[in-house]
């Protein structure tokens, strides 16, 4: 794989194992009402999310710079999924919010984050995989 892919992936791969712990942490402080250290919390998952958009923007831009165009339709469409995926989470987290700020946080509201992170983190594997087991993808000079 390329270097630059590569690094790419291992930066996904971290600030994707960053918004895990942070998530954890979240249903954590939930369970115990630990209000500040929730809203804490949220701020975090915040910006791994933020984090997370701007991983899979520069591996769509990388990926399309550094590939062959038609041989590289599966990675594109497993990006375009996770951008998909991280609007999901997007509007999740407004609703954790909203709820944090009413009162407190009903399970259900977690449960959905943590269904919609399973569908990004699916993605995520897909991706890894794509583009670390299709090395001949990748344009040589």
């Amino acid at each position: 794989m390329d270097v630059v892919l590569n690094q790419d992936v291992r930066k996904f791969m971290a600030d994707t194992e960053k918004f895990k712990q942070t998530l954890e942490n979240l249903e954590s402080d939930q369970v115990v009402w630990a209000r500040e250290r929730e809203e804490k919390d949220l701020k975090k998952i915040i910006e791994c999310v933020n984090q997370l958009a701007s991983d899979v923007g520069t591996m769509m831009g990388d990926c399309v710079c550094l590939t062959n165009q038609t041989e590289c339709k599966d990675v594109r469409v497993d990006l375009h999924h996770a951008f998909r995926c991280l609007n999901d989470l997007f509007e999740d987290i407004k609703r954790v919010g909203t709820e944090l700020e009413s009162s407190f946080i009903h399970r259900g509201k977690l449960d959905q984050l943590e269904i919609d992170w399973g569908k990004f983190s699916k993605t995520v594997g897909q991706i890894q995989r794509h583009l670390q087991g299709d090395e001949n993808r990748v344009k040589r000079p």
